[in-house]
């Protein structure tokens, strides 16, 4: 039982301290965007927006539903939930009007993708930086 109790501690522990994590938004190293605003990162990500603010084009990719990290990056970008993102999107996707981020199963894929793509676009946890890519917005708790 009491192993089971400790566990359970620190499990708990570990997703709060994942809550308190700053995430990052980065790009591709050699993509010339050095800042991306919030209210563009919004309309990227929900789908209003397929191009930087120069007017390059952008590709957003999402993390998995699985990951914790999306629902962290989508609160503190939104205000919404995930649930409420998702909603938004289902209502979108069948009215064509807009495109959804693809989506890759972790922060190392997401890495990869940046580094590859000068139009590609992803977040991360800030601790999963790596000189592959540049970061242009910071996320914080």
């Amino acid at each position: 039982m009491k192993a089971l109790l400790f566990c359970i501690l620190l499990l708990a522990n570990s997703v709060i301290a994942k809550a308190s994590e700053s995430i990052v938004v980065i790009t591709n190293i050699n993509n010339p965007v050095l800042h991306v605003s919030q209210r563009t990162l919004i309309d990227l990500y929900m789908g209003k927006l397929q191009a930087f603010d120069n007017g390059s084009p952008a590709l957003p990719i999402d993390i998995s539903s699985e990951d914790p990290l999306k629902q962290h990056f989508y609160e503190r970008l939104t205000g919404r939930s995930l649930s409420q993102i998702n909603a938004y999107r289902s209502r979108i996707k069948f009215s064509g009007k807009a495109s959804t981020p693809v989506a890759m199963p972790n922060s190392d894929a997401i890495i990869k993708a940046v580094s590859r793509d000068p139009l590609a676009i992803g977040y991360i946890w800030a601790k999963d930086v790596t000189d592959q890519v540049k970061v242009v917005f910071t996320l914080d708790k």
